[in-house]
């Protein structure tokens, strides 16, 4: 099981032989499950520099109906002043305007992971680790380049969702590899591991994995492209 936010359909990445992209699609002004509807959708783009901007969506939307959705994350706001957040690697984001609603589908061969709640504790925070590894992997990267923010961004938005996830989970790989055994016995570096290990073999069964697998920094400091 994994959570949907309210006013949300989310269709999770489908790993192995069977390989198929994940899908979130938000309701402005409607929930499908009776919840709060969602009033407004922040979502991360590429913007006309290469840089990343953050697309306001409401439900009277007007304006462009595609996009390139960047990593990053996705904020929702509902009617009662609650929120809650998503994480994407990007993808392709459509916008569709109906007589009740505005629908914002983002499709991604990458994982969309919702990081508010989720039915187990456990599994809700190995992904909100994870996701805050993978992002905290990212700022040390931009620290470190030594290049200007702008073009580490335009960098990072000239990679595919799907590059940046398998790179993503090398370089998750390599940082629990270098853990002292102390720290890999514990109980959550064991479980956070497993499903690193997990991804890997069903990006493997995809035929997705190289046999040396770039790592962020590969991709961004190197010059390496998807």
């Amino acid at each position: 099981m994994y959570h949907v936010p309210d006013g949300c359909d989310l269709e999770p990445l489908h790993l192995g032989t069977g390989w198929r992209a994940a899908e979130l699609t938000v309701h402005l002004g409607r929930s499908p499950g009776g919840g709060p509807p969602v009033v407004e959708a922040h979502f991360p783009v590429v913007g006309t520099w290469g840089t990343t901007e953050v697309l306001e969506v409401h439900q009277d939307w007007v304006g462009p109906a595609s996009h390139r959705a960047a990593l990053g994350r996705v904020i929702l706001r509902y009617a009662d002043a609650e929120g809650e957040e998503l994480f994407t690697f990007g993808g392709d984001l459509t916008i569709h305007e109906a007589a009740d609603e505005t629908a914002c589908r983002l499709t991604a061969p990458a994982p969309i992971v919702a990081l508010q709640y989720a039915p187990s504790p456990v599994r809700h925070e190995i992904e909100t680790d994870l996701v805050s590894e993978v992002e905290a992997l990212l700022a040390r990267l931009r620290a470190t380049s030594g290049l200007p923010a702008d073009e580490f961004e335009r960098r990072l938005n000239e990679q595919s969702p799907e590059a940046l996830f398998l790179a993503s989970l090398a370089s998750l790989e390599a940082v629990l590899k270098q853990l002292p055994q102390a720290l890999r016995a514990r109980r959550g570096y064991q479980i956070a591991g497993r499903a690193v290990r997990e991804m890997v073999t069903g990006a493997q069964a995809a035929g997705r994995w190289r046999t040396e697998q770039a790592t962020l920094a590969d991709l961004l400091t190197t010059g390496e492209h998807s």
